[in-house]
């Protein structure tokens, strides 16, 4: 009897070790099961993350190539008959339903009291004349993303470089009164290539931590702010525009200004700019007050940007004593510091588009975390322009060299 007692007491024990040990699994079990659906959960939300979004609203950040500037087919960059295409409704619509918002530079770009004004004044006359944001790349990207020209808001600056991004984002942040901006495309040029002098020129880890900081305020402001809100940044690569602005084959681009038989080279149009006006004047195109106009606007690119347009400034240092006296060796010794000065150009170009790639890796992941999805389009630095993607005034975009921009940018959006 006691034997059979202890055999049930046994058996007992037995069983509640087997439904213990049941238990138990069963809620390791359950417990794989959940880690594994909280897994493909995180994960279909990290990938939906890295996967573009149709925007609602966008803004552009950048410098004059965002604008469009110099962009119509008509554009004529001589002062006389550009002041002249103020009076042609036909050439900009401002009035047009769909037209970009543009917005006036941050505050914090100001220096001093007198720039200030002359800097205003000449980006009020630039958007009647010569900025024509309709035929941009930015603008036909929105467009094909089912953005009208109401939700695009244009912040970019002339002669935005890196070091300005954070106050254009700041101006797209403040301007309430067009909501709020879910997308941003991110574009730059060159205005980091153009410098006073070349030893001016902006180093790479500058360059680089400039666009660090960039999108980590970018990160704390939108914590700040719209933390429960998505939203996307677009950067374009470093546009290779140091060919089109530079080479042999574009600068004998033959420009024929509206209604003139006679035609001009971009190498004259670059070199003789004072010709053009002292010509109009003399010819009774433009009066003496309009002359003096010209002389501040359109901007000079040898002045707003001599590293680029006027190399020649500083060739002299580097030229030999003999070449003083050997007219042929002095010619030769120009040709290879000029070549040399644009080979650094090219170098730093390149050198800003790693720094570009890098800084976005590096802030990938802190950025997806805080809501904020980077996007980089590398494919644009192989964008190959030809004569006819340079607008009229040699220095900018045409339509068709947007129409490139756009169509790259396009192709990438729509593999995203």
């Amino acid at each position: 009897m006691i034997q059979v007692k202890s055999l049930l007491r046994l058996s007992y024990i037995f069983l509640k070790v087997i439904m213990n040990l049941t238990r138990l699994y069963t809620k390791f079990f359950f417990s794989i099961l959940c880690f594994l659906f909280l897994s493909v959960h995180v994960a279909a939300e990290d990938s939906n993350l890295q996967k573009f979004q149709t925007p609602k609203k966008i803004a552009i950040l950048g410098d004059e190539m965002s604008l469009g500037r110099g962009a119509h087919p008509d554009f004529d960059p001589r002062t006389g008959s550009l002041l002249k295409s103020l009076d042609d409704p036909s050439a900009n619509n401002l009035l047009e339903e769909s037209y970009p918002n543009l917005l006036w530079p941050s505050y914090k770009e100001f220096s001093d009291s007198l720039t200030w004004v002359l800097r205003q004044f000449t980006l009020s006359l630039a958007r009647l004349a010569i900025d024509f944001p309709k035929l941009s790349w930015g603008y036909r990207t929105a467009l094909s993303l089912g953005v009208s020209g109401n939700d695009l808001i244009l912040a970019a600056i002339p002669g935005g470089g890196v070091q300005s991004l954070k106050n254009q984002y700041d101006v797209v942040r403040k301007e309430s009164s067009h909501g709020f901006r879910d997308t941003f495309f991110i574009s730059l040029s060159g205005a980091d290539l153009c410098a006073l002098s070349p030893g001016q020129l902006m180093h790479p880890d500058h360059f680089y931590n400039n666009f660090l900081d960039f999108i980590d305020y970018v990160i704390r402001e939108h914590k700040k702010t719209h933390s429960s809100e998505r939203v996307q940044l677009v950067f374009l690569n470093y546009l290779g525009l140091t060919r089109i602005k530079s080479s042999d084959e574009m600068m004998k681009k033959e420009v024929f200004f509206k209604g003139e038989k006679e035609s001009f080279t971009c190498r004259d149009i670059l070199e003789s700019r004072e010709q053009f006006l002292s010509s109009n004047l003399r010819d009774g195109e433009v009066s003496l007050e309009l002359f003096s106009l010209g002389k501040i606007f359109p901007e000079d690119p040898k002045v707003f940007c001599p590293t680029f347009f006027a190399r020649e400034r500083f060739i002299e240092g580097s030229l030999s004593f003999s070449s003083n006296f050997d007219k042929e060796l002095r010619a030769r010794e120009t040709k290879t510091a000029k070549e040399d000065q644009l080979s650094h150009l090219a170098g730093l170009t390149r050198s800003y588009r790693d720094k570009i790639e890098q800084a976005i890796t590096l802030r990938e992941s802190d950025a997806r975390n805080a809501g904020v999805s980077l996007f980089f389009v590398k494919s644009t630095e192989d964008i190959r322009f030809e004569s006819s993607d340079l607008a009229t005034n040699c220095v900018d975009l045409s339509s068709e060299g947007h129409k490139k921009v756009f169509e790259n940018l396009n192709s990438f959006l729509k593999q995203h």
